[in-house]
Parts: structure tokens; sequence; C-alpha cells
């Protein structure tokens, strides 16, 4: 007898074509497998309308009849993308349902208490943090949480996270019906830290520095967030839109990647086109031809997890494209070697009956 309330696990449903299903599985056999010590990273390249999101979601159905308990973070740059596969990734998602699509809301209203929680999220307002105060939502769960933190007044407040938002004052007067929750006991702790460095500003700051610090406190919470994920699997969907989530952070540290898409985190690439592509018409060594290889090369160090591994089986490649190529122009070389032949003795044969006559 089914439970009330548990989640329905996907079967492989017959729609599955039977390309689609050995995918699933060798997918799944790389991402989870016992006897399989690679990088846990997958790219399933197929064409456009092949299914690769019908590979997600087979590779989800699989991981839901392994555990109770998962977290799985999809990653789109493409809201539009992100609409049309929620409902198809997560079954227990109703058309209508919204979740906050910012990394910085996703405990904003409470913590999921489904077994298998999905996260939907932009790499521009998730994983990009840029120089921003955020939109009004997130200053207001953040006035909020420096209110219960810091004990500063409504005044304060307004006058710290309005950042030119007029009508900031109004809404805050009301934050209570926007029924924000506080924070797991870990996470709020770790804000509480986070944020207690900025306390001068947060408490005293001038009205010039209101911004910086805002902007400081939303990555901050970002940060925080992130780490909270946990994820048992991450889906990178048209990623070749946001390739710097391939990129190591470096000293940038608005580049919050590296918190989520960490090493040993089983991560699904879903592209049709994870690379720029070799132009015929270009030279060889111009700008298509470097960004081609460059581009080529990312993917396989993100896949790898190993620049030097990279290096190598691009090497690889490339001779054994050079041996291709060589092996073509000798064939044809060989080929019109016996044309031309066939040609000589074909006009010395009509010379002969020529001289003949």
């Amino acid at each position: 007898m089914k439970r009330l309330g548990a989640m329905s696990k996907p079967q492989a449903p017959s729609r599955y074509r039977e390309f689609q299903r050995c995918t699933i599985d060798w997918c799944y056999a790389q991402l989870y497998g016992r006897q399989h010590n690679g990088t846990k990273r997958f790219l399933v390249a197929d064409e456009v309308g092949l299914g690769k999101t019908l590979i997600a979601q087979g590779v989800i159905g699989k991981l839901l009849n392994r555990k109770a308990s998962h977290s799985i973070v999809y990653i789109c740059s493409s809201l539009d993308i992100i609409n049309q596969n929620r409902t198809k990734l997560d079954i227990s998602a109703s058309p209508s349902s919204e979740q906050p699509g910012r990394i910085t809301l996703i405990r904003a209203y409470g913590a999921s208490r489904k077994r298998t929680r999905f996260y939907f999220l932009t790499p521009g307002t998730s994983l990009f943090i840029k120089n921003s105060t955020g939109i009004v939502e997130e200053r207001l769960y953040m006035a909020w949480l420096a209110k219960k933190i810091f004990g500063i007044t409504d005044e304060r407040a307004i006058e710290l996270f309005k950042c030119n938002a007029s009508s900031f004052g109004n809404k805050f007067s009301d934050v209570r019906a926007y029924g924000f929750k506080r924070l797991g006991r870990t996470e709020y702790a770790k804000l509480q830290r986070e944020w207690r460095i900025l306390a001068k500003e947060i408490r005293h700051g001038s009205h010039t520095t209101c911004r910086a610090t805002v902007t400081s406190m939303r990555l901050m919470l970002a940060k925080i967030m992130l780490e909270s994920l946990d994820p048992d699997l991450i889906i990178l969907d048209e990623f070749q839109k946001f390739k710097d989530i391939l990129m190591p952070s470096g000293s940038d540290k608005k580049n919050l990647c590296p918190i989520l898409v960490r090493p040993g985190v089983p991560t699904l690439m879903l592209s049709a086109t994870p690379y720029r592509l070799l132009s015929q018409s270009g030279k060889s060594g111009g700008p298509d031809d470097v960004n081609h290889y460059r581009e080529f090369k990312d993917v396989l160090a993100f896949l790898s997890n190993d620049l030097k591994t990279a290096d190598m089986l691009l090497k690889r490649i490339r001779k054994y494209g050079g041996s291709v190529q060589e092996l073509a122009k000798n064939t044809l070389q060989s080929r019109l070697k016996q044309l031309l032949d066939e040609k000589r003795r074909l006009e010395l044969c009509r010379s002969l009956k020529t001289s003949r006559v």
C-alpha cells in the first residue's frame, strides 16, 4: 500500500527509446556506480530533439530508487526552459507551483519538507553575484533578517536596504505579509558570524556606503545558501550559455560556482553544442580555430577535473585527426594516380588506333 504524502518514483516509461535507455543506464553507472572511480561528471551531447531532458528524467528516476532523501539542483540560463522542464523533472510539482529562483530566497519561506527537494536556479542570479543589491524581495528578506540579528529599527532597516526603491518603506512596513521564515539553526549561526563583520556599517553606516554594505551582505547570504544545498545531483542544462561555470573561480569572489559544483558531486551536463564548432571556412590557427580548441579543452578539463588530462586527450585527438587527414591525403593521391594511369592508357590506345588507320 502506498503511503500518503510519499513521492511516487517515476518508472522508465515506454516512450524511452532504446538509445535513451542505454544512455540513462550508462550515465547513472558513471555518476553513481560503485565500481566507477571517475570524476562523477557526465556530458550528454545529443542533437536537439533527441531527448536530453528525458535522459535527465531517467537518471533522476533511478536515483529516487536508490535512497529516500535527495537534493537535486537544476541550473539553466533560460527561465522559459526552466518553467518548461520543472514538471518534467519534478513530478510532484504542479504547473502553477512557484519556487524562488534566486539562491538568496530558497529558505525565505521555509525549508522544503519534501523528501526529494528540487532547486531550479539561473546562473546570473545564483552563481555569479554581480555588484548588485538584488531585487526588492531579496532586500526585504535581508532587512527582516538584519532586524532580528542586530535589533536595528525599522527606520534604519529602510534607510539601509531601500537602495533608491521608493516603495521599499511601504513594503517593509507590511513585511509580515510576506511570511518570511527564519533560517535553520546552522545557516542562521553562519549568517550571524558573517554579517557581524559588517556590524558597524549595518548599524551606523552612512548613506553613501549602504549599497556596498547590502551587496556584501547579499553575497554572504548567497554563499551560505549554496553551501546548504548539499546536492545529490546537479544538472547543467544548455551550459554553453554560461561557460564560466567550467572555470575555476581564481580570485573572483563573486563567482560562487565552486561552492556548488565541487569535485565528487555527481554533475550531469546537457548540451547539443558543448563547445564552439570548428569553422570549415576559417583559416588554420585563426580566431575560430583557436576558440574551437580552447572551448573543447575547457570542457575536457571540467569533465576530467584535471588540466593535464585534458591536454593529453587533446594531443591524442589532434594526432588521430592528423593521421586520418594523412590517410585521406595518401588515399586521394593513390586514387588520382590510378585515374591518371588509366587516362594515359586510354590515350595510348586511342593513339595506336589512329596511327593504324
